[in-house]
């Protein structure tokens, strides 16, 4: 149910959060110990289940134990691993998942891209793009990396800059736009 003030959600009583994560109509919190709880909306998959009317009340991810962070949008989510590498559920319509292939079938239960190379430490989605921040400041996309741009689009990581030029310390990313 929607509220117009904080409501404790009582299935995660007792339970240690770490961060946590909102979407289109979804959440996602992590645990202390690396377990994903999700919630929300079905649609597109984005939180792994058969699409339903009824919204997935808060559910521990068993696909893996091991999330650092998450984000979500409204067409698929994606985890950040302790393992360096990038899981994803729902839609890669973009090839945001980075894995060489765009797919509109959002039915993927849980993909993992191995990132662990690009020694990953945050992880941003919008609609249409993956960011990824290496701990040495290089940002990387997969998808879309310019709104309707198909000239710029790229279904693997990539950096964003030159190997000498910019680096970050943090990233985000939005409704067709992120941010360094």
């Amino acid at each position: 149910e929607f509220s117009a003030s904080p409501t404790k959600i009582e299935a995660l009583n007792g339970i240690s959060i770490a961060q946590i994560t909102a979407g289109y109509e979804s959440a996602i919190a992590i645990t202390d110990g690396g377990k994903a709880y999700l919630w929300g909306s079905t649609k597109n998959y984005l939180l792994g289940v058969y699409e339903t009317s009824n919204p997935l009340p808060p559910t521990l991810m068993t696909q893996t134990t091991s999330v650092i962070s998450a984000a979500l949008t409204n067409t698929y989510s994606a985890f950040l691993l302790e393992n360096g590498t990038v899981g994803f559920m729902g839609s890669n319509a973009y090839g945001q998942y980075g894995n060489g292939d765009a797919s509109e079938n959002a039915t993927t239960v849980f993909k993992v891209t191995d990132t662990s190379a690009l020694n990953i430490k945050d992880i941003a989605v919008s609609d249409q793009q993956t960011v990824l921040l290496g701990t040495n400041g290089k940002v990387y996309a997969a998808g879309n990396r310019l709104p309707n741009n198909a000239e710029s689009a790229s279904k693997t990581f990539v950096p964003l800059f030159g190997e000498d030029e910019k680096t970050a310390i943090a990233i985000a990313a939005g409704y067709k736009n992120g941010a360094m």
